[in-house]
């Protein structure tokens, strides 16, 4: 071998390596940490376990166990405006209710009702002149599919979800009708690891996924590993941190001791919000281990920050106009909302 030839080779190794490292990253602690003191807010009624969408100024508590509506309207001083979406098994009622997203650019809310099968269809504007709204409008989800955790509602109505039941696609989406749109797929990139269990059920999510608001990039983010992982629309990875725990599962969906890691997800055009727990789904006296610790990332997977919770939640919703989190406390049914630090948000 020449010496030209034998410089070439290892000028492309230097520089598949260096790509190597610079697509894996390993992180053992934060730049910053933060400990937030939540600020409590007590509604009339209690909403133990029910989350939060935001429209504008408004919210929306939803998914309220118990309670005949699934739809809470509120403004952004949670004052009430009334209650929607009767469940029940009449037209335009909810049976089963499960998952809504908030569609921003068409004004809709849209609730998955897993009992029909159907995305029911909410135009905001109309629940709120009357709260008692019945939607005659649906979307049939694919027959295929006995059940959609994630999904969210593109423009054309097309919408997109996490497909857990294929083994090839990461994200696929489905049309109006009902319909797959395989065109469209987004293929499971063969690096992308733990993310299934052969026992683990399909309705059971192994990551979540946000898509950037203005860039053709997504975040994803493992369950039951800390591992957050950006890629591109074609499923392509960008890169990939995992850290500060260095935890790697392909859990049994029966271990009780399975430790979960991302709990719930955010994001905004600067930042990656991940909901962190870190411990089994369980304490050793049976009592869930709710989350209590919120990790900050830039889009090009940097660690910004920790954020320590005094009051541990399930979820969160991000009010990127306020700039807080908001959530609802699992013990005591109140509205808890967090001040996102200046510091961050003055981060350049």
């Amino acid at each position: 071998m020449n010496c030209k030839l034998f410089l070439i080779l290892n000028l492309l190794f230097f520089f598949v390596a260096c790509k190597n490292d610079n697509d894996q990253k390993t992180i053992s602690t934060f730049p910053a940490e933060y400990a937030l003191q939540p600020k409590f807010v007590e509604l009339e009624e209690v909403y133990i376990g029910a989350s939060i969408l935001i429209y504008d100024t408004l919210y929306f508590l939803t998914n309220t166990p118990d309670n005949q509506h699934q739809i809470h309207m509120y403004t952004h001083n949670f004052d009430y405006l009334g209650s929607g979406g009767q469940v029940g098994k009449g037209p335009g009622e909810i049976i089963n209710p499960f998952m809504p997203r908030v569609d921003q650019q068409a004004g809709v809310l849209w609730f998955a009702d897993m009992g029909r099968q159907e995305l029911l269809k909410f135009p905001i504007d109309t629940l709120i002149k009357n709260p008692q709204f019945l939607p005659r409008e649906v979307i049939p989800i694919p027959d295929d599919l006995w059940f959609i955790t994630l999904y969210d509602p593109l423009p054309d109505s097309i919408f997109r979800f996490a497909d857990f039941q294929s083994p090839g696609n990461l994200l696929s989406f489905f049309n109006k009708d009902g319909e797959r749109i395989d065109s469209l797929s987004i293929i499971r990139n063969s690096n992308l690891i733990n993310l299934k269990s052969k026992y683990e059920q399909d309705v059971v999510p192994s990551f979540s996924y946000e898509f950037h608001p203005d860039k053709d990039i997504f975040a994803l983010a493992y369950v039951y590993s800390d591992i957050l992982t950006i890629l591109d629309s074609r499923g392509e990875i960008i890169t990939q941190v995992q850290g500060p725990d260095e935890i790697n599962q392909v859990p049994d969906v029966r271990d009780q001791n399975r430790i979960k890691c991302y709990a719930h997800m955010q994001v905004d055009d600067r930042f990656i919000y991940l909901l962190y727990n870190g411990k089994p789904t369980f304490d050793a006296q049976q009592n869930l281990n709710i989350p209590n610790r919120v990790f900050v990332f830039d889009w090009d997977g940097q660690p910004v920050a920790s954020l320590i919770l005094e009051h541990p939640i399930p979820q969160f919703t991000l009010d990127k106009v306020n700039s807080r989190f908001v959530a609802m406390s699992m013990t005591t049914g109140d509205v808890v909302i967090y001040d996102i630090p200046e510091e961050i948000l003055d981060n350049k």
